[in-house]
C-alpha cells in the first residue's frame, strides 16, 4: 500500500481524483488532503505519504516553498505537480526541485495515472534498496552481538581471531580498557526497555565504544572499551546522572574493569552478580564492581540480627509499640548500608513475621504450613527495601487489629462476603490480594481470620468450591472437559485433572464414568 497526500487550493481538482482515478485498484490509499502549502506541509510532516501530488500557487506558502522544507524531513516522498503554469521558468524550478512529474493542468486521468504508477515504481526501487541495507546492517549487528556475547560466555579467540574480528566486523578489542556493563529492567515492556537501552547507548556511545552483547530477558549487557583508562566511579557518577535526568527505571552494574580480552567474562559475571543488589538500590541507579565490594565489606563488619527473646516478649505482652520499634530499628540500620545481604535481610524479616504470626493465630506450627509457606513467598516478592518494611508494617497492623477485642461477630460477616466473593467469581481468577483491595483490608488480616472461622484456608476452600462445582458440571453431561476447567477458573487443563485427581482420588473422566 501507498500512501497519498493531495495538496491543491482547487477542490474541484481533489474530488476529480478521487472520483475519476482508480486509488484502491493501485494499491494507493489516500491518507490526506488538504487545501493550502502551509496545511499540507503539517499533513505531510503527521503521515509521512510515499506520493504528494500538489499545486505550485496555493495560499500560505507556494508549492516550491514546501517543497524546500520537505527536503529537510527524514524521508522522500514522490512528488507529483499539477499546474496551470505551462512555461519554461516553472519546469525548469520543478526539475531543479526534484519533482518527480510535472502534470499542466486540465491533466487528462490518464496522465495522472501515469504519473502515479512511475511514482510506485520509484517507490518500490527504494524499498527494495532499503530492505537490502536493513539486512546487511541486521545481519553485521547480529554477528558482532554473537562475537560479544561469545567473549562474554568465557569462550575465548586466539590472537589472530581477535585481529581478523577487528578487520571485518569493526570491534576494537585490543589495547583497550573494557567492562561490562549492564541494565537490570523491572515490569516495563520490551519497547521501553529498548528506548531506554537506545537512550543509554546515545548518551555514552561519544566517550566509550559500545557493542551490545546480551539483550534477552530483564538484562540488556553492553561491552564499554576505551583507548583511555576506565576509572569506575567516575563513570558510575556519570550512569547516576544519565538515570536520574531520564528518571529512567533501571538499574545499571558496572563489572570489573579490565584490559585482557580473557578477562572480559569476570566483568560480565561481575555485572550479573551485583544485580542481586538492585533492592537496595529500589531497582533504579548504578552500582560499579569495585563500590560493591567495599560496601560488602563493611556490611561484613556489622550484620544485622534480630533479638528474637526481646521480640517474643513484645509479641506475648501485645506491645504494638514495642513490636513497631524492633522494625524501626531494622529499617535503620540497613539504611546505613548502600549494600547489604538481600537475602540475609529477607530471612531477618520473615523471622520477624512469623514470630508475630504465631501469636496472631493461635495454632500449632504443624497446621500453619501453607500461611507461613505464603509469607515466605510474599517477602521474596518484595522488590525494594521499602516494600518489605510496608509488608512487616502490615502484618503488624493486622496482629494488632486480631488482639484487640475483636467483634466475633463483625470478623464472620467479613468472611461470609469471603466465601459468597468465592461463589459468585470462581469462574474467574481469584486472589486474597484483589479480595483486600476490594474490603480495604490486609491481606494476611483476611488470611487469618479465614482460617479461623472456617477452619481451613482460603486457597484450600476455593479449590474445594471449584471441584465440587466441577463434578456438578460432569454428571450434567453438557460440557467437555476443557469447557469444564475453564467454567471453574482453571485455564491449564492439566492443573485441573490435578487437582480433580487430588480431591477425589480419579480423573474426571473416571469420575464421569463410576457417576453415570
Amino acid at each position: 500500500m501507498y500512501k497519498l497526500i493531495l495538496i491543491d487550493d482547487d477542490i474541484r481538482i481533489i474530488e476529480g481524483i478521487k472520483k475519476h482515478i482508480p486509488l484502491k485498484s493501485m494499491d494507493i490509499e489516500l491518507v490526506a488532503e488538504a487545501y493550502n502549502g502551509k496545511d499540507g506541509l503539517e499533513k505531510i510532516k503527521k503521515y509521512n505519504p510515499d506520493i504528494i501530488f500538489c499545486d505550485i500557487q496555493m495560499p500560505q506558502m507556494t508549492g516550491f516553498d514546501m517543497i524546500d522544507c520537505i527536503r529537510e524531513l527524514s524521508f522522500t516522498p514522490q512528488i507529483i505537480m499539477l499546474t496551470g503554469f505551462n512555461d519554461f521558468d516553472h519546469a525548469k524550478l520543478a526539475i531543479d526541485a526534484n519533482v518527480l512529474s510535472y502534470l499542466v493542468k486540465p491533466a487528462m486521468p490518464d496522465e495522472i495515472i501515469e504519473a502515479l504508477k512511475k511514482a510506485i515504481n520509484v517507490c518500490n526501487e527504494q524499498r527494495k534498496l532499503q530492505l537490502e541495507k536493513t539486512h546487511v546492517s541486521d545481519n553485521l549487528s547480529m554477528i558482532r552481538e554473537q562475537i560479544i556475547e561469545k567473549l562474554f560466555n568465557a569462550n575465548s579467540y586466539t590472537n589472530e581471531e581477535i585481529k581478523r574480528i577487528e578487520e571485518q566486523y569493526s570491534i576494537l578489542l585490543e589495547n583497550r580498557h573494557l567492562c561490562c556493563i549492564s541494565l537490570l529492567f523491572d515490569n516495563i515492556s520490551f519497547t521501553e526497555k529498548k528506548n531506554i537501552a537506545h537512550t543509554f547507548y546515545n548518551a555514552f556511545s561519544k566517550k566509550y565504544t559500545i557493542y551490545c552483547g546480551n539483550s534477552s530477558g530483564e538484562t540488556i549487557s553492553f561491552l564499554f572499551t576505551s583507548s583511555e583508562i576506565i576509572i569506575a566511579s567516575e563513570l558510575e557518577c556519570s550512569i547516576d546522572e544519565f538515570i536520574k535526568s531520564h528518571n529512567s527505571p533501571v538499574f545499571i552494574t558496572i563489572g570489573s574493569i579490565t584490559s585482557s580480552v580473557e578477562h572480559i567474562s569476570t566483568s560480565y559475571r561481575h555485572s550479573i552478580e551485583i544485580q542481586e543488589y538492585s533492592f537496595c538500590f529500589c531497582n533504579q541507579g548504578c552500582l560499579s564492581f569495585d563500590h560493591a565490594i567495599r560496601e560488602v565489606s563493611q556490611y561484613k563488619k556489622h550484620p544485622l540480627h534480630l533479638n528474637k527473646n526481646v521480640l517474643n516478649l513484645a509479641v506475648e505482652s501485645k506491645n504494638l509499640g514495642q513490636i513497631s520499634d524492633i522494625l524501626n530499628s531494622i529499617d535503620e540500620k540497613i539504611s546505613n548500608f548502600v549494600v547489604y545481604d538481600t537475602s540475609h535481610i529477607k530471612t531477618l524479616a520473615f523471622e520477624f513475621c512469623s514470630t508475630i504470626f504465631y501469636e496472631s493465630d493461635e495454632i500449632d506450627i504443624s497446621s500453619s504450613n501453607s500461611e507461613l509457606h505464603d509469607i515466605w513467598l510474599e517477602i521474596k516478592a518484595t522488590k525494594t527495601r521499602e516494600d518489605l518494611i510496608e509488608y512487616c508494617r502490615s502484618i503488624i497492623f493486622d496482629f494488632g487489629k486480631i488482639t484487640k477485642k475483636t467483634n466475633s461477630s463483625t470478623e464472620k460477616e467479613i468472611v461470609e462476603i469471603m466465601i459468597k466473593y468465592i461463589e459468585e467469581n470462581y469462574e474467574e481468577k481469584i486472589s486474597l490480594v484483589a479480595l483486600s483491595h476490594q474490603l480495604f483490608l490486609s491481606r494476611n488480616y483476611l488470611r487469618i481470620i479465614f482460617r479461623k472461622n472456617v477452619g481451613i484456608d482460603f486457597t484450600n476452600y476455593l479449590q474445594n468450591f471449584r471441584m465440587l462445582r466441577a463434578a456438578e458440571l460432569i454428571l450434567l453431561n453438557k460440557y467437555n472437559i476443557s469447557d469444564i476447567a475453564e467454567k471453574v477458573g482453571y485455564r491449564d487443563l492439566k492443573a485441573f485433572r490435578n487437582c480433580f485427581f487430588e480431591h477425589f482420588g480419579m480423573m474426571p473422566s473416571e469420575y464421569k464414568k463410576n457417576r453415570s
